[in-house]
């Protein structure tokens, strides 16, 4: 057979794999939702935080997406639009956008998979078990952002995939746009992200095409920088969320914040006798402080935009308010680093567990009632228990070891020290050569650069829900741990070619 057949062949034989993928993807999500009940409107029936108010979305989206400061207007955008198409059938419609997003991220996770390995059967059935993960249809049934989040993060590893098969700066381009799309959608992933990925792309161009990637890429962060320069010009900070204080205060006071011991109310008291953190951080240390409470507090400025006038968390005081919880954990961590870092800990344990024991997933619209995670009973016990091995560590944990979350405690640094092996190895120990091999394999960089600094943010800039944070990362994690663990299995790294090989 001529060459150039056996090349559209291969490729034929690929992309039905990553249409068998996301055919399975779609037929688990449909049966969990149709058959087993799981739904997005019982999971998390009322309307987030992380959402502007009904009203505000549908009657009018650009002028409340325009003064949002609270959260990058991605999600809000989304809302918005299927707000406009049917605000009777909000949740359903959702539902089924996180469906189809969630099949497609999974085809993208064999492709993935198969760029970094070349092994078409080792990539399918890995896929397979990758995607049989019972977190990405509990995560699909949720009126949150952390469905659309991995699917970005996928989509962008995706575009490097398709780069380092043919070369094309195009993909490189759509790489820098999905990672603007990101910042723009989840305030976590910072403007260093896209700005990232911007230095990434014109280090492993050709030189002919290094001018174009640049000065498009360039033009793609815009909008990104733009939502920074209007949050610093309409209320005075450079950044996506004024929350980042709330946020940071809560990574260094940890548990106390709940001062549910003797020993964390003797700690707060002692802050606040000393001047560390503002008396009112004192008397609302859950960092979600009621309208009521704030007022209380001495905070009564007014907005001429309606929205920003409500007694909610988007009103315009609580910019004001999230600048002394900053104040407050600056001061802290200045008082006593060793706490930050003994939060830092408990949120890693919190970030290894389970996705699946995220409390939304565990009850429904009350604590009494059967949350969508009992309605997927059997995976999820097989998840948790067999393949992350959680009941393990609760009995170690019991036993009078120190808490662990899962075996994800060490496999995400062993996964690390892994692929640092795998570099080394095939790069002879030659740091020209190992550069070379990330040249020719970028997609491994990629993955575990997005997992390094999701794994930050999420315990050293964040406390609590942590398992959801680690979500965002998760279908991509899995996919770079079992592609280094294949290679440096076989014993040698893959070479990326022009086009898919038979």
């Amino acid at each position: 057979m001529p060459i150039y057949l056996q090349k559209i062949s291969a490729k034929i034989k690929d992309w039905h794999l990553v249409a068998a993928a996301c055919l399975y993807s779609l037929i688990l999500a449909i049966y969990y939702k149709e058959i087993s009940g799981v739904d997005i409107e019982y999971s998390y029936n009322s309307w987030t935080v992380h959402l502007l108010p009904r009203e505000d979305l549908e009657g009018n989206l650009l002028e409340s997406i325009l003064h949002l400061n609270t959260q990058a207007p991605g999600f809000n955008i989304l809302a918005g639009i299927i707000l406009k198409i049917s605000s009777s059938n909000y949740y359903e419609i959702m539902h089924y956008f996180n469906i189809i997003l969630g099949a497609i991220s999974c085809g993208m996770t064999y492709f993935i998979l198969f760029t970094i390995t070349r092994n078409r059967l080792f990539a399918f059935v890995v896929s397979l078990v990758i995607i049989s993960n019972p977190s990405i249809y509990l995560y699909e049934a949720m009126n949150l952002y952390e469905l659309l989040t991995s699917y970005l993060i996928i989509q962008s590893v995706f575009f490097v995939s398709l780069y380092a098969q043919d070369k094309k700066s195009i993909y490189l381009i759509l790489f820098v746009l999905t990672l603007n799309i990101l910042s723009l959608t989840r305030g976590s992933f910072h403007l260093i992200i896209p700005l990232s990925g911007l230095i990434f792309s014109c280090l492993i161009v050709s030189r002919k095409d290094l001018l174009r990637v640049s000065l498009l890429s360039i033009l793609l962060c815009l909008p990104t920088l733009g939502w920074y320069a209007k949050n610093h010009i309409m209320f005075g900070f450079f950044g996506t969320s004024s929350w980042f204080g709330a946020n940071l205060f809560s990574a260094v006071i940890g548990g106390h914040q709940f001062q549910d011991t003797p020993g964390s109310k003797s700690y707060v008291d002692n802050l606040l006798a000393n001047g560390i953190i503002h008396p009112m951080v004192g008397r609302h240390l859950n960092v979600m402080p009621r309208m009521a409470d704030v007022r209380r507090e001495g905070f009564n400025k007014t907005s001429t935009i309606e929205f920003m006038n409500k007694e909610n968390i988007f009103n315009i005081n609580f910019i004001d308010v999230y600048k002394i919880y900053l104040h407050s954990a600056i001061n802290l961590i200045k008082y006593d680093p060793l706490q930050w870092l003994k939060t830092i800990s408990s949120s890693y344990e919190k970030y290894c567990r389970p996705s699946t024991v995220y409390k939304y997933h565990i009850y429904g619209r009350t604590r009494s009632e059967t949350g969508n995670a009992q309605k997927m009973a059997l995976p999820v016990f097989i998840y948790e228990n067999i393949f992350l091995g959680k009941g393990w560590m609760v009995s170690v944990d019991q036993k009078g070891g120190f808490k662990m979350g899962s075996i994800l405690f060490f496999v995400f640094p062993l996964s690390f020290l892994l692929y640092l092996v795998l570099l080394l190895r095939d790069g002879n120990y030659s740091l020209y050569s190992v550069v070379s091999c990330i040249n020719n394999n970028p997609t491994l960089l990629v993955i575990y650069a997005f997992v390094l600094y999701n794994t930050l943010v999420s315990c050293v800039l964040t406390y609590d829900e942590n398992e959801r944070y680690k979500f965002n990362i998760e279908q991509i994690f899995y996919t770079g741990f079992f592609g280094v663990c294949f290679l440096l299995l076989i014993g040698r790294t893959a070479h990326i070619t022009r086009g898919l090989r038979a």
